[in-house]
């Protein structure tokens, strides 16, 4: 609890109505991200993180950061292209990253090519990887079990290493939250 305390200190506490709070926190993940930062929204159900990645995959394909010529569906129902940052959902020990280790669960990484068939090639950035890596993700696994990454729930957020995070606090979370 006295962790509050010392985000409040430091301005990082703020308070509005729900569409104010959801629009001042999409604008500073955007402002970080736009400056080259890792930052990732994170709110507590998932039609808010749906909503808030279809937002995101929206304005950076308008912002010329996403191809959408060539998009395919994800397992989160939302179209993805070249460009668009996704995160695995599933353990897939077939897919071996350099240095060792294997796709895992919570996995970041961005699309650079999309195929006919439906596969993804992906660039994994960061420890994960222990150095960049391009895997090529089948269809079936990029409509089970691959969503869009700008946005996640509280639980699939733990682990996630990323430079700021944007958690958007509500009434109705449970204390472990």
């Amino acid at each position: 609890p006295g962790v509050i305390a010392t985000y409040d200190r430091h301005g990082r506490i703020h308070e509005a109505g729900s569409a104010q709070i959801l629009e001042d926190a999409y604008t500073a993940w955007q402002t970080h991200v736009n400056s080259g930062a890792t930052a990732l929204l994170i709110a507590a159900d998932t039609a808010t993180v749906t909503a808030l990645n279809h937002r995101a995959h929206t304005d950076r394909v308008t912002d010329g950061h996403v191809d959408d010529t060539r998009t395919v569906r994800l397992g989160d129902g939302l179209d993805a292209g070249p460009g668009d940052v996704v995160v695995a959902r599933r353990n897939d020990r077939r897919q071996l990253l350099p240095g060792g280790g294997h796709l895992r669960n919570g996995t970041r990484a961005t699309i650079s090519a999309t195929h006919d068939d439906g596969s993804v090639d992906v660039t994994i950035d960061g420890s994960a990887a222990q150095s960049r890596a391009v895997l090529t993700l089948s269809a079936v696994y990029v409509r089970n079990d691959l969503e869009l990454g700008y946005a996640t729930t509280v639980h699939r957020a733990q682990g996630a290493t990323v430079d700021h995070a944007h958690l958007l606090v509500t009434p109705a979370m449970t204390r472990e939250a």
